[in-house]
């Protein structure tokens, strides 16, 4: 029996070595830092203190963050703004954020401690900036030429080794967010010169249509974008080209008309005037018809009176003057009536002959 308790109780001792691990040669000293796999965090805090100031973030995708410093009774608000991690983004504070008199708009340049300076930053990391002063009022301003209430050139912020190795600091050739590239962003310039910056004014770009309503975006670039506005602005340009061409295409159809009808008109009245110079020309004729007619019938009674030198003269001079009178009258042009004038010439002839030869 005590040999048999001996195996057992060695056997016990065996599994609980096992279940600790063994002798202890994988034993992790109490004060051993155990490393651990990093984690991607979504988010980071940007941190420090200033005197009573909105601070705000715009980023290159469009987003915007902002938070409000907590009041105390010193000069030192304390602020925490929380940003997405890997982010590129542009800071800006502004005191006096209420009194649109007296606010203060500053943009913020942060450099490293490489010396590598920019207003496009991007962080991993919770990044303190300690504190920020700022100015509380407009004659303590850096600059600002056009009165608008922003600083014209960035505030510098030089952060520690700690806070570079969390901040990456983005130097760009092109900022879509600041397209001038004078350190302030695109949204506080003052564009139509009304010193109200962008952000602040209504109608930002001055064409007297309310931002509301308008195609700009203050928030990003569009240049590369054409406004969905513009598009239907050019819609309507079409549509007024094509009611003028229309409108042109019915004048012209009215002028042709008119035309046509002067020149049927002045046609009519062309044919009418001919055949008025027709019908005249035929009465001349005719009256010359019926007098050549008489004179024949006057020199036939003289034949009989036995006066034949005189009436063959008479006949003669008639016969002379009745085919002068037919060639002046035919000396313009007349279509219609040539048969009968050389028929009155041909009876007047015959006329004179006969009587002659009586």
């Amino acid at each position: 029996m005590r040999k048999r308790n001996t195996i057992y109780l060695m056997v016990s001792t065996a599994v609980l070595l096992a279940a600790c691990g063994g002798g202890g040669g994988n034993t992790i000293p109490p004060d051993t830092t155990v490393p651990t796999t990093p984690v991607n965090k979504p988010s980071f805090e940007l941190k420090g203190t200033v005197p009573g100031t909105l601070i705000e973030a715009f980023c290159e995708d469009g987003s915007h963050y902002a938070v409000n410093s907590e009041f105390n009774t010193s000069n030192k608000h304390p602020f925490v703004l929380v940003l997405p991690t890997n982010l590129s983004c542009r800071l800006v504070m502004t005191t006096n954020e209420n009194d649109p008199e007296r606010k203060i708009v500053t943009p913020i340049k942060l450099i490293n401690s490489d010396g590598l300076a920019s207003i496009a930053f991007s962080g991993s990391e919770d990044i303190d900036l300690k504190h920020i002063d700022l100015p509380l009022n407009r004659d303590e301003m850096l600059a600002d030429a056009n009165n608008d209430g922003v600083e014209d050139i960035p505030k510098e912020i030089i952060i520690n080794n700690e806070a570079s190795s969390a901040v990456k600091i983005i130097v760009t050739e092109n900022d879509p967010l600041d397209t001038d590239k004078d350190g302030v962003i695109n949204i506080f310039e003052d564009d139509d010169g009304d010193k109200i910056n962008n952000h602040d004014d209504d109608d930002d770009d001055g064409d007297g249509i309310p931002d509301s309503e308008d195609d700009v975006n203050d928030y990003e670039n569009n240049s590369e974008s054409e406004p969905e506005d513009a598009t239907n602005d050019a819609e309507d340009s079409n549509e007024v080209e094509d009611v003028k061409t229309e409108s042109d295409d019915d004048d012209k159809d009215e002028s042709n008309e008119a035309e046509n009808e002067v020149e049927t008109e002045t046609e009519n009245e062309v044919e009418d005037e001919i055949e008025d110079e027709e019908d005249d020309k035929a009465d001349v004729v005719n009256e010359i018809k019926d007098n050549n007619e008489s004179d024949s019938n006057e020199g036939n009674s003289e034949s009989e009176d036995n006066q034949p030198t005189v009436e063959s003269d008479v006949k003669e001079d008639d016969s002379d003057s009745v085919e002068e009178g037919i060639e002046i009258q035919t000396e313009q042009p007349v279509t219609t009536n040539e048969t009968e004038s050389e028929t009155v010439e041909s009876d007047s002839n015959t006329a004179t002959s006969h009587h002659i030869s009586s």
